[in-house]
């Protein structure tokens, strides 16, 4: 998949857009989940036509460039362009999000952007979607422009679980609230962080319990605290664990950690880069007494995971 990065102030033609027509979607596309899925099969589906597969997103989000609320991200650009390569799209743009975006006329950007620039065929298009000034460009805009501009628009139903419509902010809410069982559900995958291990205190190796600490990036979307069967990768080999997330209130720690115990591992691996996925809610962080009462929960974790990872298929 090809990135580019376009910055819509500078009206340039994208020269590495060396393609005929295109079939488009543009949307944040955070953390990538079932909903953006069924825009983004759909967009495949258009491959079958000759059309070139095109996912436009914006650097930063609106939300994150505007200050709106501490802002996080299911998944950081890296992770999201690595989903979408899997999916099969074949580019990806990044627009700069700043005041000249949030200020472009709807009009304007149709026929500028996704007509002359991306020379779309074709538009999938969830029914929310906004663009443009005040976000103003929606759906019933681009089904007027779509006969003189020569393109035509799907508008792709919202992926629903009974009542509630699968988002991107359903989703932060759910792992927010430690629901990552129900979140992954929505995602169509483990919610996961990817990071270096680093030193630590050497408690765990201490009282019998060796792990390894994970610093989360800060702009991603922190669990509620506490301990979460998980499993970790560690050179392309899945291992299942039991994670920690949180800032270790017992001992300490500098910030917010995943300290992870992977069962029947044994290795240093002191600065490898390891993918930690979390699939369910064990129980709340708790500050002990004693490292003695630690141990001792430490221990009743260990015990239990091992029975319910299987039973979750980690």
């Amino acid at each position: 998949m090809k990135i580019i990065r376009y910055d819509l102030s500078e009206n340039k033609k994208i020269d590495e857009l060396d393609v005929e027509r295109t079939a488009v979607a543009i949307g944040k596309f955070d953390g990538v989940h079932k909903g953006h899925r069924s825009i983004i099969e759909d967009l495949i589906s258009k491959k079958s036509l000759g059309l070139t597969t095109v996912v436009v997103s914006f650097e930063p989000y609106p939300a994150e460039y505007f200050g709106t609320g501490d802002f996080k991200y299911l998944s950081l650009f890296e992770e999201k362009a690595a989903m979408l390569n899997e999916c099969g799209i074949d580019i990806l743009i990044l627009l700069k999000f700043d005041g000249f975006a949030a200020d472009v006329a709807p009009e304007k950007f149709i026929k500028d952007f996704f007509v002359d620039k991306l020379r779309m065929a074709y538009i999938a298009a969830g029914k929310d979607l906004s663009f443009g000034s005040k976000g103003a460009g929606n759906v019933s805009l681009l089904e007027k422009y779509s006969g003189a501009f020569d393109y035509s628009i799907k508008v792709i139903p919202k992926l629903c679980d009974g009542d509630a419509e699968i988002s991107s902010s359903l989703i932060r809410k759910l792992i927010e609230d430690g629901d990552v069982k129900r979140a992954n559900g929505y995602l169509g995958y483990p919610y996961s962080f990817t990071g270096e291990v680093i030193r630590g205190r050497h408690l765990g190796s201490s009282i019998g319990f060796p792990t390894i600490n994970v610093k989360p990036d800060d702009k991603k979307v922190i669990p509620k605290f506490g301990v979460y069967y998980s499993s970790v990768i560690v050179d392309g080999v899945k291992y299942a664990g039991l994670t920690n997330v949180g800032v270790k209130p017992t001992v300490g720690s500098d910030g917010v950690l995943l300290e992870t115990y992977i069962y029947d591992f044994d290795r240093d691996i002191y600065g490898k880069t390891v993918k930690v996925s979390l699939h369910e809610f064990k129980r709340p962080e708790k500050k002990f007494e004693s490292v003695d009462e630690l141990k001792k929960a430490l221990l009743n974790d260990i015990n239990e995971g091992k029975n319910n990872q299987k039973a979750i298929h980690i």
